[in-house]
């Protein structure tokens, strides 16, 4: 079962507003009031500040070179902020995508109870698990509604057939999202709800909570799927385990822009890769 929300937790946490054309970027915020825009170009993929100013968005250009295109806030009169309207419209690609990852989780754990049916496991996992996919549902609706609110449309959620893993696969799935993405998801996710724009916070806590139990979910998993497997594979798991947690803390780098702190709650990259370790920490305790 993938991850929470941006599938490592919080909303939009992969990547910043308008990675695929991103408000500002074409016109979106700052176009419509608030702060302005300025935008400038650099080859080689790389983001940077331009003149102190802070970054919106970048994208993509094809051009035949390696060129992105970068869009920043600019100060437009007073403290040069940019307004609550104009950080609800620069996070609206980021709800749309995490919509859509929400949406996905929901089929992942649909399949995982179907998966977990066919291997004569308890019945309390399967209905775990279907009670997983029931708050993934709450989630993306929930998502979906805050990008359709800002006029951002949803991409229709890609699917492919379903087969019934192995017991090792659904393991190895399980070791990387469930007690790795899942537990950092859900620590970021009560971080954020602390510290996003008030109308945000409740349903931060409520996600929090759901996911907190998925990854408690994950770790019922892990014991019922480990008493089947043999030395080896179990030797296996714990590897893939730690390599993601080693991803996820790597991952942890990336500095938030302002924006996204205010609006969303985002972490810190300090706070990012702490939350990162004492998720590990608190799995390393659960599995012992």
């Amino acid at each position: 079962a993938s991850g929470g929300a941006g599938a490592s937790g919080g909303a939009g946490a992969s990547g910043g507003a308008g990675a695929s054309g991103g408000a500002g970027a074409s016109g979106g915020a700052g176009a419509s009031g608030g702060a302005g825009a300025a935008t400038s170009v650099g080859a080689g993929g790389e983001a940077f500040s331009l003149d102190g100013r802070e970054l919106e968005s970048c994208r993509l250009l094809d051009l035949g070179l390696p060129f992105v295109e970068c869009t920043y806030y600019r100060d437009c009169g007073g403290a040069g902020r940019p307004s609550h309207r104009v950080r609800q419209l620069a996070a609206a690609p980021l709800f749309a995508l995490t919509a859509q990852r929400e949406a996905a989780s929901v089929l992942s754990f649909v399949d995982l109870a179907r998966e977990l049916h066919a291997h004569r496991a308890p019945r309390a996992l399967v209905l775990r698990a279907l009670q997983c996919a029931r708050e993934e549902v709450g989630h993306a609706r929930a998502f979906a509604a805050l990008a359709r609110r800002a006029g951002q449309p949803i991409a229709p959620l890609q699917t492919s057939g379903f087969v019934v893993r192995s017991l090792e696969a659904i393991a190895l799935d399980n070791a990387q999202e469930g007690l790795g993405t899942e537990f950092v998801g859900a620590l970021r996710l009560r971080a954020q709800a602390r510290s996003a724009a008030p109308a945000l916070r409740p349903m931060f806590a409520r996600i929090a909570r759901e996911e907190a139990g998925h990854a408690g979910f994950s770790i019922e998993l892990d014991r019922f799927l480990r008493a089947k497997l043999g030395s080896a594979a179990r030797k296996r798991l714990t590897a893939a385990r730690r390599e993601q947690m080693h991803q996820l803390k790597l991952s942890a780098t990336h500095e938030p822009p302002r924006w996204q702190r205010e609006e969303l709650g985002m972490p810190s990259a300090e706070l990012s890769y702490d939350l990162a370790r004492r998720a590990e920490a608190l799995a390393d305790a659960a599995l012992a």
